[in-house]
């Protein structure tokens, strides 16, 4: 069996390995080694070695138990290791950066680095900064879909000349009911926006959105980002009218490379 191919982590201290070793001379190997469908060692590599050692010099120790992880892309298989271990191993933040970096550039959100490190999404997001360099060319929600960026529709109208116009953007309120001793008050929950599509000057499509406080990633944002964010929806949707076809075609090297329909922007926090 392959045992390096995806050991991308640092080895062990001597002072761990030595531990490891005598825990598992003791009670055999509990947690079960990790393999793929070509038998490659995804996750136990010190394991492995340990029980061979302990193997070779005699001390008798049962077989050690195996988890088949089959199906998985690389990408998947590289961000399942970074999940094992940077919730398993002791490492300081910026031992855990680089790969972050590596699973943002993979389409993996900031929450789902978070939930896959065991730390918070704003630790993800001030540590791993937005750039060309880890911005990556999609995103996959938590329903395992890929999903554009608006840019990525965009750049698609150009090329047939659609551009989208954001023609209304207003304040979503609600009337908040009386307390004793004071009055009732307007409240804002969020902001609509409308966009058109054009075409040579002529409207091709409409599409209307919202982004609202009660939204997970939204209710501590300033009041300008919900607007902005409106306005990017109303016109990915709009964009997305004309163009999804597109998006829907397979890649050329790929018949598995699908795009969903809509944008990353415009998915539920729910998927993301």
């Amino acid at each position: 069996m392959e045992t390096s191919r995806y050991q991308i982590f640092p080895s062990l201290t001597d002072e761990e390995y030595q531990a490891l070793k005598s825990d598992i001379a003791e009670h055999g190997i509990l947690v079960p080694i990790e393999l793929d469908e070509a038998g490659n060692i995804l996750d136990g590599h010190h394991r492995i070695k340990a029980w061979g050692e302990l193997r070779a010099t005699g001390i008798k120790i049962p077989d050690y138990p195996r988890l088949m992880r089959t199906s998985l892309s690389e990408s998947e298989k590289l961000n399942h290791i970074r999940s094992l271990n940077l919730l398993r191993r002791h490492l300081n933040t910026e031992q855990q950066k680089p790969h972050w970096l590596e699973m943002r550039k993979s389409g993996l959100t900031y929450q789902a680095i978070a939930d896959s490190s065991g730390v918070d999404e704003k630790t993800i997001r001030v540590s791993v900064s937005e750039n060309s360099e880890t911005q990556p060319p999609y995103v996959i929600g938590k329903d395992g879909k890929q999903y554009l960026y608006f840019t990525d529709y965009q750049m698609l109208g150009a090329f047939f000349g659609i551009t989208a116009w954001v023609t209304e953007t207003r304040e979503l309120t609600r009337e908040m009911p009386a307390k004793e001793g004071k009055l009732s008050f307007i409240e804002t929950i969020g902001f609509h926006a409308r966009a058109i599509a054009l075409r040579d000057g002529k409207e091709i499509s409409a599409a209307e959105a919202e982004c609202l406080f009660e939204e997970k990633n939204w209710h501590n944002k300033p009041r300008f980002t919900l607007l902005s964010m409106a306005q990017t929806r109303a016109c990915a949707k709009t964009l997305r009218n004309v163009l999804s076809w597109i998006v829907k075609l397979p890649d050329a090297t790929s018949n598995e490379q699908i795009f969903e329909e809509e944008t990353a922007e415009e998915v539920s926090d729910k998927l993301l």
